[in-house]
């Protein structure tokens, strides 16, 4: 749209100020004619008018349906949430804490690759023990040393150390770390859109609690690292 005229510009503030104007010029109003948006025939302002309101009421529309959207997304995952604390707390042992991760990550979260390890010896670990602790802590000091969790796309020594084998397969993830230095838990997608940086993680801050809690019932502890690992 180009820049009005001085004069152009002198009717446009006249109009504003006052915006009854054609309320006493209804033969001026009525011979008003201006182009059609599609380059048809000439149409009166009036039509003008209601292209205009008809094409805000669509726009408007929309973004209603689009909160409507959201509001009921929102609500499936607070549900969804809600599931997930209850049966992990329900959890009696470590394999049915890991168990219950994957089945609400990968059915409700719509996340394909699930990994909890731990930095902890004890009985139950296993397999969810980081093989290298003391190489894993150093290799994960950024997230260990803000206890926030990180999204988006991760440095390859952070997914290889929390994915293993698993990692090529990511293209997004989310790591969060367990209070007191217990271990992380890694969300990873195939999306690289699913998690992104700007990503929101009260959810996942609320589910690192969780689940620290439900490891510390289980009297999981985690190793004492030396201050050159720390």
């Amino acid at each position: 749209m180009s820049k009005p005229t001085a004069e152009t510009q002198k009717v446009i503030d006249y109009l504003r100020k006052h915006p009854d104007f054609f309320e006493s010029q209804q033969e001026l109003l009525c011979s008003l004619q201006l182009g059609h948006d599609t380059g048809g025939n000439a149409i009166s302002l009036i039509e003008r008018q209601v292209q205009i309101l008809q094409k805000k009421l669509v726009e408007r529309e929309k973004q209603t349906q689009d909160l409507i959207t959201v509001a009921h997304e929102n609500n499936r995952l607070y549900e969804s949430a809600q599931q997930f604390t209850l049966k992990l707390l329900d959890a009696r042992t470590l394999d049915q804490i890991a168990a219950q991760l994957e089945c609400a990550l990968k059915n409700d979260f719509k996340c394909q690759v699930i990994s909890l390890k731990l930095f902890s010896d004890h009985d139950q670990a296993g397999s969810y023990a980081f093989n290298h602790p003391e190489k894993a802590h150093r290799a994960l000091n950024r997230l260990l040393g803000q206890q926030k969790p990180l999204c988006g796309r991760l440095s390859k020594i952070e997914m290889t150390s929390v994915f293993d084998d698993q990692a090529e397969e990511v293209q997004s993830a989310a790591l969060i770390p367990l209070e007191g230095g217990l271990g992380v838990l890694g969300i990873g997608s195939h999306d690289p859109e699913h998690f992104r940086g700007d990503l929101g993680t009260l959810f996942l801050v609320h589910m690192g609690k969780i689940l620290t809690r439900c490891l510390q019932h289980l009297e999981v502890k985690p190793l004492v690292m030396s201050a050159a690992d720390a």
